[in-house]
């Protein structure tokens, strides 16, 4: 394939991906403070995420009016998101965090995660696998961290069991789109 032809579907790519990025801007108010579902905290405004504003938003989608009713339910929804970001590794990558770049021109390195007991056996695995330490202690820490997990996701299920005890069938079903339950 000629430079010619390469160089014209590289500026066509970005061309595409430089106008989807403005639709989709467009579309979600702006992104500006105010902006609509899109602006400020939450979207896609650079603001950081903001817990309260998700909990509205999903109030206001399953329609709950009454103010004990959503106390129990804002409340299961808030365990459900706690227990699932430790079963994700309590926020760690799928990596356990381990970067890949450095040097000249790197982007300074994110706020170190809250430690968890997940956290604590993956980076115990980590240093043991980085020091080529004895297999047998390999396998026990592989099944610390193992242990750790299925325990983290049976908290996960028992949440979400409870959150759909409390919900009407619509809302669960808006819940199971958002990707709650």
């Amino acid at each position: 394939m000629s430079i010619l032809k390469r160089t014209l579907i590289l500026a066509g790519c970005v061309a595409a991906l430089g106008l989807g990025t403005a639709t989709l801007m467009a579309g979600r108010g702006g992104g500006g403070a105010g902006g609509g579902a899109g602006g400020g905290a939450g979207g896609f405004g650079g603001g950081a995420f903001n817990p309260q504003a998700q909990l509205d938003t999903y109030r206001q989608a399953m329609a709950v009016t009454d103010d004990a009713e959503w106390s129990a339910i804002s409340a299961a929804i808030t365990k459900v998101t706690t227990a699932r970001t430790a079963a994700m590794g309590g926020g760690r990558g799928a990596r356990g965090g381990r970067g890949g770049r450095g040097g000249a021109g790197a982007a300074p390195a994110a706020a170190p995660a809250a430690t968890t007991p997940l956290s604590e056996a993956i980076a115990a695995l980590q240093a043991l696998v980085d020091a080529k330490g004895p297999t047998a202690d390999i396998k026990a820490a592989i099944a610390k961290v193992e242990g750790i997990r299925k325990g983290n996701q049976t908290a996960l299920e028992q949440a979400q069991d409870d959150l759909r005890k409390l919900l009407k069938a619509p809302q669960e079903g808006y819940l199971v789109c958002q990707g709650v339950l």
